[in-house]
């Protein structure tokens, strides 16, 4: 997700639409990290929630390793 504090506003709006579809204890919002190997290790799913990504880095390393991406919703 990036930063929790860049935006809060848009944290707090991705955090109640958690909260509305009752996934607060499947999900965590980590912030910013430099080793995703151990998350992909564990991941049964990415979700990247930003306005856009120009390149999204972490979905070519997500899909290399085989984790599941739903499909974009605005």
């Amino acid at each position: 997700m990036g930063s929790l504090t860049r935006n809060p506003g848009f944290v707090a709006d991705v955090r109640a639409r958690i909260d509305h579809l009752g996934l607060r204890d499947r999900m965590i919002l980590a912030g910013p990290m430099t080793d995703m190997n151990p998350s992909y290790a564990h991941a049964d799913l990415l979700v990247l929630p930003s306005h856009g990504e120009a390149y999204g880095m972490v979905i070519t390393e997500a899909l290399a390793r085989g984790v599941p991406m739903p499909e974009a919703v605005a």
